[in-house]
């Protein structure tokens, strides 16, 4: 402002003076009639004034910024000064930058918790419009945790500038008038000593390399981490992306999960589950489920409500695309638009939104090789075979790569040889039953583990699959069929042949197998070979062996 100009509003301020004392008027109202608006002061925070419940804030530092607002420069501000208070307990002062504009003997004093006192002089040049006395950085000392603490409780602290002196550079004026504004709490919210609950896909997923086009498969969803007691979850909402030049989503169900927790709660009315496959302008092609917890028939909820981790969903989707040649491709399945619903209480059950974290995203890799032999499976013609006699054991090979192979298959019982399929040959996305029969002769009553290996071709880089373990076969002394467990049918030789044993393959005369069990055809008209029905010879056999004990291991 220039001379001509401060002059001018004080000559202006002398006639006011003087006409008042000729007709008796009140001249400090008259001069305050024609005075510029009221400043205000305030406490400014750029960032964020509520520190969430996710983060441990202990140690962090933000800045607070006091400063006098809509300061007009006809004020002519000369010093001003303010106290800050706090919560001394959740926040301290650990630095005060003054503003440049101030160039005089600035001061603050914090020596008393939760109280900073500021002083601020000598402007260098007029102030006007929002004019910063000092910017205050705090930090945060204390948060609270869940429990012992309620969920969503928050510890807070108001910033409240009292005492708040503006002084004029002209005499006549002095003290300024100031509005305080009012400045939002900062709030601290206690954390879960529990991490928060979290949707996942469950892991990842490779298909090929063999021709998978077409093939359907199965992906699960689940939700993690519940704390019953304290979340009180009640309902999901979330989509599952992906992509449809690779994918189609076929079909949602519901997973066992809220199902499990619905058949708890007393008088719930079961669950509710829904799902949409649609292609969304925000979010593309993706599976929308939601799915949540009834109340019982008064519309109230009861104890127990979900709790731990479970699968939610279980969603279908089938194979569009996979590479022509050798190699792989990788697509995302990202859960996105995530909420979740819970109470309160359990005694008001208001609804209120349970934070959820970060989702476990997942993806499916289609892969496509040019050399890729496999075993897929390994099966027994029966679970117990009599020492010295044949069992028919089948092995599924498959060619999962594009050339023609041919490839050597061998058998195992626990790790020892007893079969080899040589020179089998497969062209790329063939399939190969191969059954062989095993001569129990040498090997001890015991039980073994039966499995069978493929030789890697020429270029062979997934040999993973390569090997196949199947389930367990018992080789056992003639006619000891059962009396290892309490149940018969359950197969489990005990070293002797007694009554139980005959009475389970006569349980089943006369008939074929299947439905009769497989384990009571132990002969046929060739001694000791399974003929697949039950007759005489089997009773008599098992008969023959009454009273004999052999030993196990």
């Amino acid at each position: 402002m220039s001379r001509n100009t401060v002059s001018a509003i004080i000559l202006s301020l002398l006639v006011l003076g003087t006409l008042a004392l000729v007709f008796n008027v009140q001249p400090v109202r008259r001069a305050l009639s024609l005075s510029p608006a009221t400043p205000h002061i305030a406490v400014l925070n750029f960032t964020t004034n509520s520190f969430d419940m996710f983060t441990h804030w202990i140690g962090t530092t933000f800045d607070e910024h006091v400063t006098i607002r809509s300061l007009d420069a006809l004020w002519s501000l000369s010093n001003a000064s303010t106290t800050l208070v706090c919560n001394g307990t959740l926040l301290a002062v650990t630095n005060v930058t003054f503003n440049r504009l101030w160039t005089g003997a600035n001061m603050f004093d914090n020596t008393t918790s939760g109280i900073l006192k500021l002083f601020v002089e000598a402007p260098s040049s007029i102030p006007s419009g929002d004019v910063e006395v000092a910017s205050v950085t705090m930090t945060i000392l204390n948060q609270g945790t869940v429990p012992p603490r309620p969920l969503y409780s928050f510890d807070e602290s108001q910033r409240t500038l009292v005492n708040t002196t503006l002084y004029s550079n002209f005499t006549f004026i002095g003290l300024l008038p100031v509005i305080t504004d009012a400045a939002a709490n900062i709030m601290v919210y206690a954390t879960p000593t529990l991490f928060p609950p979290y949707l996942s896909v469950d892991g990842g997923y490779t298909l090929g390399p063999g021709p998978v086009l077409g093939q359907l498969f199965n992906v699960t969803v689940s939700l993690n981490n519940v704390n019953g007691p304290i979340d009180h979850l009640i309902a999901v909402r979330y989509r599952l992306q992906y992509d449809n030049n690779t994918l189609q989503a076929v079909n949602a169900t519901e997973g066992p999960y809220f199902e499990y927790f619905a058949s708890l709660e007393t008088g719930s009315l079961g669950t509710l589950f829904q799902n949409n496959i649609l292609n969304d302008p925000t979010f593309g092609w993706n599976v929308n489920v939601s799915q949540a917890l009834d109340p019982d028939a008064t519309g109230m909820y009861n104890e127990p409500l979900l709790s731990g981790s479970g699968v939610i969903a279980i969603i279908t989707f089938k194979v569009l695309y996979q590479p022509s040649s050798v190699g792989s491709v990788t697509t995302p399945l990202n859960i996105t638009d995530q909420m979740a619903t819970g109470l309160d209480n359990m005694v008001i059950q208001n609804l209120v939104t349970v934070p959820l974290d970060q989702p476990v995203d997942g993806n499916v890799t289609i892969t496509r090789g040019d050399h890729d032999v496999a075993i897929i499976n390994i099966t027994s013609s029966k679970t117990v075979f009599c020492g010295g006699c044949l069992g028919s054991i089948t092995v599924t090979a498959a060619n999962l790569g594009i050339s023609s192979e041919t490839f050597n298959a061998t058998v195992y019982a626990s790790g020892t040889a007893i079969s080899t399929f040589m020179n089998v040959t497969l062209n790329g996305g063939e399939f190969a039953t191969l059954t062989t029969q095993w001569n129990t002769t040498g090997f001890a009553y015991d039980n073994y583990t039966i499995s069978a290996y493929a030789e890697p071709v020429s270029g062979e880089i997934n040999i993973g699959d390569n090997n196949c373990t199947g389930g367990f076969v018992f080789v056992a002394g003639q006619g000891d069929l059962t009396g290892g467990t309490p149940n018969a049918l359950d197969f489990v030789p005990d070293g002797q042949v007694n009554i139980v044993d005959v009475s389970v393959v006569a349980k089943f005369f006369s008939q074929k197998v299947p439905p009769a069990p497989a384990n009571c055809d132990v002969s046929g008209p060739t001694p000791g070979l399974p003929d697949g029905k039950i007759d005489i010879t089997d009773v008599a056999t098992v008969a023959k062996h009454f009273g004999q004990h052999y030993p196990y291991p």
